[in-house]
């Protein structure tokens, strides 16, 4: 069975278009490169528990390191369309990479990160 490698796409799709290096997020990390290279190649992901720093940390490297015109783009590839409002533009990778990830670990967390939809289950003597 194929993994499925959203995460390890989606962050590398930022990297790269960002101009930011595997090397740059690593050293925000406080990672070896060879952990991000992992990630990229989907041999293995964040740790669930850490998740959401990783990803906040790496939002946060791609603003502060990446090229202006590689930022633009981001924004652009991200649906931002005030591509000067950074916060925005970290949200919206935040949010691209949390959906990555936990399309690639199948394994869906707790209501924070769940569709609010809801559902009306009726008992089995109310069945139509």
């Amino acid at each position: 069975m194929k993994k499925n490698n959203s995460f390890g796409k989606t962050l590398e799709k930022l990297l790269l278009t960002s101009g930011v290096k595997n090397y740059t997020i690593a050293r925000a990390l406080n990672y070896d490169v060879s952990y991000i290279s992992k990630w990229i190649s989907a041999a293995v992901l964040p740790s669930k528990k850490n998740v959401d720093r990783v990803i906040d940390i790496i939002a946060e490297t791609i603003l502060s390191q990446g090229d202006p015109q590689g930022l633009d783009e981001v924004g652009r590839r991200l649906g931002i369309s005030d591509i000067c409002d950074k916060e925005l533009l970290r949200t919206a990778m935040e949010n691209k990479l949390t959906e990555a990830y936990f399309a690639s670990s199948g394994n869906f967390p707790d209501g924070k990160y769940i569709n609010n939809a809801s559902l009306t289950v009726l008992p089995d003597n109310q069945l139509p």
